[in-house]
């Protein structure tokens, strides 16, 4: 019947996986293999076994050369000192001899330093890939850092929960450079591996940290793999009885008369709450106003608003979502001349349609107005005017 242990100690920890396995061994529990941290042993009569890690100069991967097992050459060689191959753990393989008299598996403590570089060589390249997915990558992906906007997209708990499992992620990376170069240079100085390391100091707390970072990781992904699949559509705006903090498209020709271009249902709002931003209303609206010259007004608004948790949130937001614009349309970019304004912040650009950004204390409002008209288009000025009054006094 297997028998199943957490190992106290990370797979790196070379002294104090073996000194752990030794002891396994005098009670009776025979290692056969690993699962990740999670060792398989068999049961026995308390006996002395000695187990060695060696470094996997092939990896140790099923996908690895030999499907991660040593070279026959290697195990045969290791044989005839006493030393049988057992399993795997992390970047090593494992051996163990029974009989107290065998040589040592490394017998020449800097030769064993030089095969480790390996792998710290494999350990740095894993921290510098942990800095890349968490700074370079979303800098390369979508051509800036917009922390606001992620965090609001995502969900600021979402959002900060990954933060921190990123952080966690590196600083573990961080953990295993330390040690291994730490050990690297004991050993190239002559010095012996402690076999008979204590283990079982800070064991428990170790164990509980190899389970909680991988069960963190799932929980989190989950959490956005439900953001994926429970998106939630926009409701008709006719069935939202709430004022909108905002102008719509009767708003901006209020003496015209209005009719709702809506053939596919597209005309909607969405709200949500986050930390972040308590109140977010989205709205995306087609429609034509027949102004009273007879001329028509048509096309649509795209209007993202929020009332952030403070000022200083509201106008990060402003600066990212202008950046973003900026690098998402480079081609079509171009900053628009606006009227006086009585907002705190505003700014005009085409990307590629006109879109303003406004903020007014904690609030703001990103407005995005395309016209499709032949007989009439309305100036930015009028319409940015008209937007930015009932952005500020709509609920005064």
């Amino acid at each position: 019947m297997n028998i199943y242990r957490l190992a106290p100690c990370p797979a790196y920890d070379i002294e104090g996986t073996e000194s752990w396995l030794e002891n396994m061994a005098t009670e009776g529990l025979i290692l056969d293999s690993f699962l990740s941290n999670l060792a398989i042993f068999h049961k026995d009569s308390p006996c002395f076994v000695r187990y060695r890690l060696d470094v996997a100069l092939k990896g140790t991967s099923i996908f690895s050369q030999n499907g991660g097992i040593p070279d026959t050459e290697i195990i045969s060689l290791n044989k005839s000192y006493g030393w049988s191959y057992i399993t795997n753990r992390g970047a090593f393989h494992i051996y163990a001899s029974h009989n107290k008299d065998d040589r040592e598996l490394h017998t020449d403590s800097p030769i064993q330093a030089t095969t480790l570089d390996l792998v710290r060589r494999q350990e740095r390249n894993s921290l510098f890939c942990v800095l890349f997915w968490i700074l370079l990558y979303p800098i390369l992906a979508i051509g800036g850092f917009f922390p606001v906007l992620t965090a609001i997209s995502l969900g600021s708990f979402r959002f900060l929960f990954g933060i921190l499992l990123a952080l966690w992620a590196f600083l573990r990376s961080l953990k295993k450079v330390i040690f291994l170069r730490n050990l690297r240079n004991r050993l190239a100085q002559g010095e012996r591996p402690n076999h008979h390391k204590n283990w079982k100091k800070h064991a428990h707390l170790r164990q509980l940290f190899s389970l909680a970072f991988p069960a963190l990781c799932l929980i989190w992904g989950l959490s956005f793999l439900s953001l994926l699949y429970k998106q939630q559509p926009g409701i008709p705006m006719e069935q939202y009885t709430q004022p909108l903090p905002f102008a719509t498209l009767a708003n901006l020709c209020s003496e015209g008369n209005y009719n709702s271009n809506d053939f596919l249902n597209t005309n909607t709002i969405k709200t949500s709450s986050d930390w972040f931003a308590p109140v977010s209303i989205s709205l995306r609206e087609n429609g034509t106003v027949q102004l009273a010259n007879g001329n028509f007004l048509q096309g649509g608004l795209l209007i993202h608003y929020y009332e952030m948790r403070s000022p200083y949130l509201a106008m990060e937001l402003a600066k990212e979502y202008k950046n973003y614009d900026k690098k998402k349309n480079k081609k079509y970019f171009t900053e628009l001349i606006l009227p006086t304004l009585p907002t705190d912040y505003a700014i005009a650009y085409q990307s590629p349609f006109p879109t303003l950004l406004l903020v007014q204390g904690s609030k703001i409002m990103r407005l995005t107005f395309y016209q499709t008209s032949d007989t009439y288009t309305m100036p930015l000025e009028e319409w940015a005017t008209i937007a930015a009054n009932y952005f500020i006094y709509s609920q005064q």
